[in-house]
């Protein structure tokens, strides 16, 4: 398995990962794909917080750390969220999206 920073060229990939990684599940595919286009908007979004992981050069985990602000009456602190995180049905439960969680985490 190898871990990388996405490219412009992986973000149709992603989607197709994304979706059949949550259609599968209990709630079904809910917009996450959509989200991630979303993300990608922001002014805040940051390249180097989107890592793939690929087996044989195809792309079969992804996840996405964006800034998130939390505010109450006296502080505003900015953190980072993981929405979502996607790995391919066929290969879940083999540990790729701890490897895509601990690259985020660099």
């Amino acid at each position: 398995m190898k871990l990388r920073e996405i490219q412009t060229e992986d973000y149709k990939l992603v989607e197709e990962v994304i979706i059949k990684a949550f259609e599968q599940s209990d709630h079904g595919h809910n917009g996450e794909a959509t989200l991630v286009e979303t993300i990608r908007e922001l002014p805040t979004y940051n390249q180097e917080l989107e890592i793939v992981a690929l087996i044989d050069n195809g792309i079969v985990g992804h996840g996405v750390l964006s800034e998130a602000v939390v505010k109450n009456d006296i502080n505003a602190l900015k953190g980072l969220v993981l929405a979502p995180l996607s790995v391919v049905p066929d290969y879940q439960n083999q540990g790729i999206g701890s490897h895509v969680l601990l690259e985020l985490e660099k």
